[in-house]
């Protein structure tokens, strides 16, 4: 978002009781007794596939509330956290999340490998353990099912809500569950200081204890559960669809406590979701792993969502694009014509990604004034199939398509909604590209429905869709596979007038929290870096922090499948590491992590056919570490290195590109100074 100024079979669970371990505010989750058939139920564990994570269901006891439901989470039968109070209260039935028996439970697997068009991996395993409750309320005969999962990387619920008696539709009030810790943790998390759901999730990441929040806090998610020792986990939502997005609340009074929120509808404040019965909420998500490198390798988030709508995805193409917003229409040079918002800068982009083989070029705005004509904000209903005084979009068009490269056309979500019935079977007979849609700024449900909406249309008329100003991820890029990118994150265009800019501690903290969802959009390529002490914002042809080859390693290190080459042209042509930003690959067939410190250093592998990317970047202390190449296979490699020059943040810019022979058997050394950076790249020897 800009600133506008500026696979499945039977199986046997077995049921036994359980006694809780104590977690950190002592919830009282002793297995009540209940019938299930002939057969008194305690409870049920399901395991994950290779026996390493259990999700362990429980009805609380009367020192609770009685009947309510429990789900701990637990890694080599080591409990970290527990959700109490799973279900939702709604407005039809005045129902509570107490007062529950199970009447039936159904067990199952499910082992399924499928093509991933565009992601961090090409084929992705989708393996698992299901437990399905049945469930009533005594009470009222409200009926709900909780659907339990256990994959070798965390667990996953949701709940289900059929056809009611008398009821037909179903309005959610709220879904009160809390997550409780079993030992002390620290989080990382993007926190909502506002107080309120009115968010784009662009704020720097947080790292905190569990006694530093503020009253009426909203933790945006993923969020990431971290201590010195033991195994870490991180929490999120899947699938959101047809619901309200999900935040947690810590507890005013009980560190380690945490309670789930949902956004309200517009204009509402008690009403969440309004739903046609029967209804499912998202998938509540638990990353459970032994070291870092589970989070970033993981296919959960994307497994928990519908297989994908597209038939026929071979019309989505990942790649790089410019986008001159960042810059704010610099030149830099004498081109000839007034810099701005007008046709012969548009030309002068197209012909910059002709010359360089860049496939797309971005039509956006410059300050609070849109391609389309009229204000950014508010928006006013202009016509986005025409371009503003001295813009001729046709001529734009038609100069693009000759010379091969195709527009993305960026607009506020309003003009979307308001136009794209008419506007999107159009941009599909110019041949544009796809759309980035901003400043939507909200989770609600009519906010979701318009997110699936426009994908649905978008798919229809072959456009890629990217989101900014936009909520979490979750996966619906398996679903719908032309959702190339969105943002939600706090990116490099703060740097533009923000006094703190994007510090690197927030860079590495990115791939380990914001990436855990999906892809993401950083607005990167800038090639004006410098020392962390030497940055000051700059609306007009920002400076970012760090060197040119931490700037370079963003694009390995990030799964970004739209990267912006967001720079004006002069500042790239005859510039060293130019080369790579516009060869580098944008979707990839395997990811790794081969090293891993959040919030100070890290190097992810990416395997694009034969050839593995290796990127390296550091934070503000200077730092070392061996990367072993076993991952390899046998024979010879080449190697080519663009690494920091000698005088590394004393002169940001400069970098060295050098080669060598290597095998399975070596191993890289990685030193990098303050906001470092180095990117290997690995392919087979005879390839050359």
């Amino acid at each position: 978002m800009r600133t506008a100024t500026a696979l499945s079979l039977v199986v046997t669970f077995t049921v036994f009781f359980l006694g809780c371990a104590s977690p950190v505010a002592a919830p009282s989750c002793r297995s009540g007794e209940t019938e299930t058939g002939h057969q008194p139920f305690t409870h049920a564990r399901v395991t994950s596939p290779s026996g390493y994570v259990s999700a362990v269901f429980r009805l609380s006891d009367a020192e609770a509330r009685a009947g309510s439901l429990c789900l701990s989470v637990e890694l080599d039968e080591q409990p970290l956290a527990q959700f109490r109070g799973i279900g939702v209260q709604t407005l039809e039935t005045r129902t509570n999340t107490d007062g529950f028996r199970v009447v039936d439970v159904q067990r199952s697997r499910h082992d399924e490998t499928y093509a991933i068009p565009v992601g961090k991996t090409s084929q992705a395993r989708d393996r698992y353990e299901q437990a399905r409750v049945e469930l009533v309320q005594q009470n009222t005969g409200f009926q709900i099912s909780l659907v339990i999962r256990a994959y070798d990387d965390g667990i996953a619920f949701r709940y289900l809500i059929p056809r009611q008696a008398g009821h037909q539709r179903i309005t959610l009030v709220d879904e009160p569950v809390e997550l409780v810790l079993y030992s002390p943790h620290e989080l990382t998390a993007h926190v909502n200081r506002f107080k309120d759901f009115y968010s784009a999730y662009e704020a720097i990441y947080e790292h905190l204890s569990l006694d530093a929040f503020e009253k009426r806090d909203l933790i945006g998610m993923p969020v990431l559960f971290e201590k010195q020792r033991g195994p870490w986990f991180a929490v999120t939502e899947a699938a959101l669809i047809n619901h309200a997005g999900w935040y947690l609340r810590p507890d005013a009074d009980t560190p380690g406590v945490f309670h789930g929120v949902l956004s309200p509808l517009p204009g509402q404040s008690m009403t969440k979701v309004r739903a046609p019965l029967p209804h499912r909420s998202p998938w509540r998500v638990v990353m459970v792993g032994r070291d870092l490198s589970t989070f970033i390798e993981s296919d959960l988030i994307t497994n928990l969502n519908p297989p994908s709508a597209i038939d026929d995805p071979s019309w989505i193409k990942p790649g790089p694009t410019t986008f001159p917003w960042w810059n704010g229409y610099v030149v830099g040079d004498d081109v000839g014509f007034e810099p701005g918002l007008n046709t012969a800068m548009m030309k002068h982009y197209i012909d910059f990604c002709a010359k360089h083989g860049i496939p797309y070029h971005t039509l956006d705005g410059i300050d609070n004034l849109a391609w389309y004509g009229g204000p950014i904000l508010p928006y006013q209903g202009d016509d986005i199939t025409t371009g503003r005084d001295g813009l001729d979009f046709q001529e734009v068009i038609h100069y693009a398509n000759e010379r091969g490269v195709r527009l993305r056309i960026w607009m506020h979500w309003e003009a979307a909604d308001l136009h794209m019935e008419r506007a999107f079977p159009l941009y599909e007979k110019w041949s544009i590209e796809g759309v980035m849609i901003d400043f939507m700024n909200r989770d609600d449900q009519d906010m979701v429905a318009f997110y699936h909406r426009l994908l649905k249309l978008a798919a229809k008329h072959h456009l890629t869709v990217t989101f900014h100003g936009s909520y979490k991820p979750t996966g619906i890029e398996r679903t719908y596979p032309h959702l190339l990118n969105r943002e939600s994150i706090y990116n490099l265009e703060y740097n533009k007038f923000r006094d703190a800019g994007v510090p690197p501690q927030h860079e590495l903290t990115v791939p380990f929290v914001r990436m855990l969802g999906g892809p993401l959009d950083f607005h990167q390529g800038g090639f004006r870096g410098v020392a962390p002490e030497a940055y000051e914002p700059s609306y007009l042809a920002p400076k970012n922090i760090g060197t040119r080859c931490h700037q370079l390693a963003t694009y390995v290190v990030y799964q970004n499948h739209l990267p912006m080459i967001a720079d004006y042209p002069a500042a790239y042509e005859d510039q060293p590491g130019l080369d790579f930003l516009t060869t580098v690959p944008t979707t990839w067939d395997e990811t790794r992590l081969l090293h891993g410190e959040i919030t100070h250093a890290v190097t992810i592998a990416r395997r694009h056919g034969d050839t593995w990317y290796l990127g390296s970047m550091n934070a503000t202390e200077p730092r070392a570490w061996i990367v072993p190449l076993k991952f390899l296979g046998p024979g010879m490699f080449t190697a080519e290195f663009y690494r920091d020059g000698p005088r590394g943040i004393r002169a940001p810019d400069e970098l060295v590109h050098e080669q060598r022979t290597v095998t399975r058997g070596d191993t890289l050394p990685v030193e990098l100074g303050v906001a470092g950076g180095q990117v290997v790249i690995i392919k087979p020897a005879q390839s050359r």
